[in-house]
């Protein structure tokens, strides 16, 4: 409890770790921090650290808001095509000092010195920039980023049993 807001927050991290996300509950009511918003956040605390200017690549799905908090605050954003692998090349290519997934995952320098490309990396950066950045209030936390209010939505058809067992034996069948 701070300035009295009530602020909760939680950590989600897929099974090897190496990818995270976040919700707020304030004052009962739960606020989502994507993956790509915390990359943001770890972006932020390097450029206003020890990596000034520095270029962050992420990937296409990757919000505007994040580019422009890069930006914002001095930073270099390159756009690539969405996994793993085009993530670290232009790493690599560009010297950059942090990848960013939309799905969570974040790449921390190619060096690998000091850092570790874990989710509860990203989390504990996330829990910095709300102390040190937001001074402990989340409107100052979200505020951080521009304001924008569409979402990618992931792509997810509904399908029948029916109508996957009638294409799998026309596959089969073929």
């Amino acid at each position: 409890r701070r300035q009295g807001i009530n602020v909760s927050i939680a950590f989600g991290f897929d099974t090897d770790g190496d990818r995270a996300g976040a919700c707020l509950y304030v004052d009962g009511k739960r606020v989502n921090l994507y993956g790509d918003y915390m990359g943001g956040l770890f972006a932020l605390r390097l450029l206003k650290g020890d990596f000034p200017g520095a270029t962050i690549v992420g990937d296409v799905r990757t919000s505007d808001a994040v580019r422009i908090l890069v930006e914002k605050n001095g930073g270099k954003f390159i756009e690539v095509p969405a996994g793993y692998p085009f993530v670290k090349g232009p790493m690599h290519e560009k010297g950059a000092v942090l990848g960013i997934e939309k799905s969570g995952h974040v790449h921390p320098p190619a060096s690998g010195e000091d850092f570790l490309e874990d989710g509860l990396q990203a989390a504990l950066n996330v829990l910095m920039a709300f102390k040190e950045d937001a001074q402990g209030d989340p409107k100052k936390l979200f505020g951080l980023f521009p304001e924008y209010h569409y979402v990618t939505p992931d792509a997810r058809p509904m399908f029948s049993r029916r109508v996957i067992k009638e294409t799998m034996r026309r596959v089969i069948a073929s």
